[in-house]
């Protein structure tokens, strides 16, 4: 065969793989983050979906040359998790991750969760280098805490934990009022008793029995374990009531990582007693905090980044038939966290 016909089939194969590559990307990318769903990219029309696959493709490549994470803010959703990983960006010794969620238990890369896959979002040991840290920011961690800290256990078995919470009423109904705006997306225009019957109903789903059954395969020695496709729709299903369930959050990092490796930082602590706040963390980190820091700005209702969202306005408080379900849904995860704590719940917040 001559050479000119075997380059033009040995193109021909590249461009097939690459095409092949992109589909799956992207899919896996949807299925992680749906509410920035929008047209499904083509190489000839979206030269940013062209770049970004590229970066994804040679972040496989190079994956076994990057880092894991040496610690995790684990979570809770809407509760200062994105101010919070601003902030510790701020620090010289720290490298941040692709993406600041890396949403790897929704299928972010892919349905086979394994350490290969991981470390594609992570950088490299030279970007990185011996004395700096990296870390994942991924809140959706707290929707299925079982199996994160499961998996970062059997990944990074000295890694810390950092876990910010807030008053779970006030968490979950800013989590409504955020989610609600969001076009393209199943829960737009939802009130919050429909957002709150539509996870009810997927409290039995079978797909919470599959994640307990990955955790346990983990937590036995799996190196890697695989989601079915309905698990995504089904944890993003439960993103309103679930992420504040801060016991059993707890509970499962604990268990795994110790007291020690855990630390627990108050939302009403991020915005009230920002610098000293940070410094702390810091300091569990075992990095600097005495290095200068800029003004850091109070924390502020998180930006809708590329997303598109309504300009519809939504009540800014919960009736009394809301708050009552509130109060009644996180009534056992309030003591529960009390007792955890060894304070009263009053001053949990």
């Amino acid at each position: 065969m001559a050479f000119s016909a075997r380059f033009a089939l040995g193109g021909l194969g590249l461009a097939v793989a690459y095409g092949a590559f992109h589909r799956w990307i992207w899919v896996c990318q949807f299925r992680a983050m749906p509410a920035n769903r929008g047209p499904f990219p083509r190489p000839w029309r979206m030269l940013s979906a062209h770049a970004l696959t590229l970066r994804r493709l040679w972040r496989f490549l190079t994956s076994p040359f990057r880092r894991l994470p040496d610690f995790y803010i684990a979570g809770s959703m809407k509760c200062g998790t994105t101010a919070l990983y601003s902030y510790l960006a701020l620090h010289p010794h720290i490298v941040t991750p692709m993406f600041k969620e890396s949403r790897f238990f929704l299928g972010m890369c892919g349905l086979r969760l394994s350490t290969w896959r991981y470390r594609s979002l992570f950088p490299s040991y030279w970007a990185c280098p011996k004395g700096c840290l990296t870390f994942d920011a991924d809140a959706t961690a707290s929707l299925t805490p079982n199996l994160a800290a499961a998996m970062y256990k059997r990944m990074t078995p000295g890694a810390k934990i950092i876990l910010v919470y807030r008053e779970p009423e006030k968490a979950a109904w800013s989590m409504c009022a955020f989610r609600s705006r969001i076009k393209c997306t199943p829960v737009c225009g939802f009130t919050f008793k429909q957002m709150y019957d539509l996870e009810m109903r997927t409290v039995e789903s079978p797909h919470w029995a599959e994640v307990e059954q990955l955790t346990r395969a983990l937590d036995t020695g799996a190196c890697s374990v695989t989601l079915s496709a309905g698990v995504a729709p089904c944890v993003l299903s439960s993103m309103l009531m679930r992420t504040q369930r801060y016991a059993d959050i707890l509970h499962e990092f604990q268990s795994r990582f110790g007291k020690d490796q855990v630390l627990l930082v108050k939302f009403s602590d991020i915005a009230t007693n920002t610098e000293a706040t940070v410094r702390r963390v810091f300091a569990f980190l075992g990095l600097d905090s005495s290095i200068e820091l800029p003004a850091l700005k109070s924390v502020q209702p998180e930006d809708v980044v590329d997303l598109v969202v309504t300009s519809e306005k939504k009540a800014s408080i919960p009736s009394a038939e809301e708050e009552a379900l509130l109060k009644s849904y996180y009534g056992e995860q309030r003591r529960r966290l009390a007792q955890m704590l060894n304070c009263a719940e009053e001053d949990l917040w």
